[in-house]
């Protein structure tokens, strides 16, 4: 079989990702990946993604594929790998659906510079047909394949740990999948940071406008690449008289 598969952004404009299969799990060198792209209108599409192919739509980096073709109405996705002596069984791919009815559902992250804890609640009534539970994270700011990684979780369980080295004073955001037999569906993500530090100076703070009882203020509100920490209020002060922001 093939590595653990996964999906980034939107269907047609999504990029398919796959982990690279180990030299022992792949028992030889392994000379390409075939991609099958089944599309809604019945026809089949097979192709052979070379990782070794200078300015390719695969790139292979930190053990991880990424693969962009054209996704526009494609209904299914197969990996193989292939080496000297023949190809693996195809692993499918769980596209993401929306619009499926999910349950709301308790999320936690912890994150430190050594782990990611994920946990969350079972939901009221089990999910109809799911499989599984997938948990990703992905650094912000940082190209698809880098800072980013996701793992199987058993149906039945409600946490997992990740390892792995988290840079201070970054974002990382988490999430919670359910797959089904050829979809997927993002149940809750959070923001997190493995440390948090003092948060950069207020930019572009303007007085949009002034009356005798009241004042219209603004500021540029901060990315998460530029933030050491999630930013919880704002502090507003007048003349002694302090107000809190959320």
């Amino acid at each position: 079989m093939c590595g653990e598969t996964g999906v980034t952004s939107a269907l047609s404009q999504c990029a398919l990702m796959w982990k690279e299969m180990p030299t022992w799990l792949a028992q030889g060198k392994v000379l390409e990946y075939v991609v099958t792209l089944s599309h809604s209108n019945g026809t089949v599409e097979v192709v052979n993604v070379s990782t070794s192919e200078p300015g390719g739509l695969c790139v292979c980096q930190e053990k991880r594929c990424r693969f962009t073709p054209s996704l526009r109405g494609v209904s299914g996705v197969d990996v193989s790998v292939y080496n000297s002596q023949g190809a693996t069984k195809p692993a499918p791919l769980a596209l993401p659906t929306s619009g499926l009815q999910v349950p709301e559902l308790s999320f936690t992250v912890n994150l430190d510079i050594l782990s990611l804890n994920v946990s969350w609640s079972l939901p009221p009534q089990p999910i109809e047909n799911m499989h599984e539970y997938v948990v990703q994270y992905k650094q912000v700011g940082l190209p698809p394949t880098q800072g980013f990684d996701w793992i199987k979780v058993h149906q039945n369980h409600t946490s997992i740990i990740l390892r792995g080295d988290f840079e201070n004073h970054t974002a990382y955001n988490v999430s919670l999948f359910a797959v089904f037999i050829n979809s997927s569906c993002l149940l809750a993500s959070a923001i997190s940071y493995s440390l948090h530090g003092l948060p950069p100076k207020v930019t572009e703070f303007k007085v949009q406008h002034i009356s005798d009882s009241n004042v219209t203020l603004s500021w540029q509100h901060n990315s998460l690449t530029q933030t050491k920490g999630l930013i919880l209020c704002y502090q507003l002060v007048l003349n002694n008289f302090t107000v809190v922001y959320k």
